[in-house]
């Protein structure tokens, strides 16, 4: 599956560390650039009505 992602990401502390401790050997390229580049902000500093893992 091919996506296309567009503009600025936030993680939060938690998803940031789930998605960086993924089994396997290396996280995926496009993965590792998403990580690389998002903001990572506290739980609850993100408002109610924004959606996370």
């Amino acid at each position: 599956m091919h996506a296309t992602i567009h503009g600025e990401r936030t993680l939060t502390e938690l998803d940031f560390a789930r998605l960086s401790k993924l089994p396997g050997r290396e996280l995926p390229p496009a993965l590792a650039a998403l990580l690389a580049s998002a903001e990572v902000t506290g739980s609850r500093a993100v408002p109610g009505d924004v959606v996370t893992m």
